[in-house]
């Protein structure tokens, strides 16, 4: 059925195909989903721009997030080039 959830109302089924979803993401290796978080926040990016919401409200946290996704992705390189030799 429906249920009301967080103010807004969701199917149970697409609960079911988002947590499918999830589960996905998370057996991918982790370069892939560096890459669609990177996509995501170009996306993002180009969304914020087509709404002409101005950098400065948005723009610390996007480069949290970069700077997040960067440095994980640099030590999960250097975790794998460790492992390989």
């Amino acid at each position: 059925g429906v249920s009301q959830m967080r103010g807004y109302t969701t199917d149970s089924r697409f609960d079911e195909v988002k947590e499918m979803e999830d589960r996905c993401f998370a057996v991918k290796p982790v370069g892939e989903q560096i890459n669609e978080c990177d996509q995501l926040i170009k996306k993002v990016n180009s969304i914020l721009e087509t709404l002409q919401i101005p950098v400065s409200n948005y723009g610390k946290e996007l480069n949290d997030l970069k700077f997040k996704i960067s440095s994980l992705s640099s030590s999960i390189k250097l975790h794998a080039s460790q492992t390989l030799t």
